[in-house]
């Protein structure tokens, strides 16, 4: 079924039989006697105290991926057919937390069309024109699902339905700057640090990340790019859990549930993605806190973590830190022989660097004084 056609469809539903040709002549009125851009109108309409036929007409401007596929003679302006939603589409103009339950119900009916539709597209710029793209337009009906998951009850049948149609990663790559490509599941990331979204998503969301990480370990998928690994991505966004002012994004029970899978992975993967932890001792310091509990955890993944092959000890905070961890968790000889000599070096490093330092100083000073007593 065609989008036009699905949009008259809902449309009947939620005006109890009409049509929204049956509206044209007021909503023509609207736009001929109020003075404005023409999508400040449309958005306008959200806030006056009209029927939801109407709103649902502005609904339906504001979600349709490109204004020339709104049904025919709802459009006023042909000279911008060609325009597309993304241009001026909004979470908070739609102001969703004032719909009526008809009007929720036809919008979430539209946005899940809307949706589908467009990630059928074979191209980024399939059909759309303008500039518009697959990923510029997804990603703003993403915010749309986040802003309605925000205050939907969780157990609405609406909200499940949008849970389904969220996009964990955006759907192609895409360029920034001259380093390559880019989207890493950003998208998943903005729902878990979404304070307004429900934990009960987060956990969800989290579940499906940790099915798309298996599939690509155990060789199932393949990832799009070297910078769209999975479990790379994963680890990374899990670790922000860990940093200063996102301790309260989610539950602690579900932050400790996404070290326990790392460990899992870990113990039985070996990759280069393990040593990418930019602050490792935040994390053992959050399963610290759990004691016994996470023993075998901080083990298995103290031990991927020193046998990534980018593992250093860089600085002397690092080596009090794996030293204490030697001291704390049981470590295999190999791992320790490991981190005792890294510590070593780092240790050697430090004091070459400061020798240098001082003998630096040293014949400087020499120096001052041979060209003082020169100018004597």
């Amino acid at each position: 079924m065609k989008l036009t056609e699905i949009i008259k469809k809902h449309y009947k539903v939620l005006s109890n039989g009409n049509s929204m040709g049956e509206n044209y002549p007021q909503w023509y009125k609207w736009f001929e006697q109020e003075e404005g851009h023409k999508m400040t109108l449309v958005t306008d309409l959200l806030e006056r105290n009209v029927k939801d036929e109407f709103k649902a007409m502005a609904v339906t401007v504001m979600l349709t991926p490109r204004f020339g596929w709104l049904p025919k003679g709802m459009f006023l302006w042909e000279n911008e057919s060609w325009r597309y939603s993304a241009d001026f589409l909004s979470a908070d103009d739609l102001q969703l937390e004032t719909f009526s339950r008809p009007l929720l119900e036809y919008t979430v009916e539209i946005l899940c069309a809307c949706i589908k539709y467009v990630n059928n597209m074979q191209s980024i710029n399939d059909q759309l024109g303008g500039g518009a793209t697959k990923r510029s337009i997804l990603k703003r009906y993403n915010q749309v699902i986040r802003k309605l998951l925000s205050f939907l009850d969780v157990s609405d049948h609406l909200a499940q339905k949008l849970f389904s149609h969220f996009l964990l990663n955006e759907p192609m790559t895409w360029v920034k700057g001259k380093k390559g490509n880019y989207s890493r599941y950003t998208e998943f990331s903005g729902l878990l640090y979404d304070e307004y979204i429900p934990v009960i998503w987060k956990a969800r969301a989290d579940e499906d990340m940790r099915a798309i990480v298996e599939g690509e370990l155990s060789g199932k998928t393949i990832p799009r790019k070297n910078t769209d690994i999975a479990i790379d991505r994963y680890i990374a966004h899990i670790e922000k859990r860990f940093l200063d002012g996102n301790q309260k994004a989610y539950s602690s029970d579900l932050a400790l549930s996404q070290l326990e899978f790392i460990a899992y992975v870990a113990g039985n993967h070996e990759g280069e993605y393990f040593g990418l932890w930019k602050d490792f001792g935040s994390v053992i310091g959050f399963l610290e806190s759990y004691s016994e509990k996470t023993l075998r955890i901080r083990q298995v993944l103290v031990m991927a973590n020193v046998r990534s092959p980018s593992f250093i000890i860089k600085n002397e905070e690092a080596a009090i830190f794996y030293q204490y961890l030697m001291d704390n968790i049981p470590v295999s000889d190999e791992d320790r022989l490991k981190i005792t000599n890294l510590i070593q070096q780092e240790q050697t490093a430090r004091e070459n660097a400061f020798r240098s330092k001082v003998e630096a100083a040293q014949a400087k000073r020499l120096a001052e004084g041979s060209i003082l007593a020169s100018m004597q």
